[in-house]
């Protein structure tokens, strides 16, 4: 594989991660609000809608600006799942069976 398309691979993988993470922080600042938090995120909501914003604009930019990489994104996602799910299948069996 081209060194720039694993790079800009990488860079999707990296603002979809994080966009996931600034999800998660308004998920749980809504459900939980009394967790303790060791490390509190300042301006709660407006930095993660921001990061959320930003991280999807980068990538929607990605899409029309990069050619096979953003093509190859939706498989790389899809692949990683597939191996997510089937490493939990194997665990579970062997859990369930002792």
């Amino acid at each position: 594989m081209d060194l720039n398309i694993s790079a800009e691979l990488c860079d999707f993988g990296t603002f979809a991660s994080f966009t996931v993470v600034c999800i998660a922080v308004l998920i749980l600042r809504k459900k939980d609000p009394e967790r303790k938090r060791p490390f509190k995120v300042p301006f709660v909501p407006l930095f993660p809608v921001l990061g959320i914003l930003f991280c999807g604009g980068l990538m929607i930019y990605s899409l029309f600006t990069l050619g096979t990489s953003a093509v190859l994104f939706p498989l790389w996602i899809l692949i990683g799942i597939i191996i997510y799910f089937a490493y939990c299948y194997k665990n579970m069996r062997k859990i369930n069976n002792k």
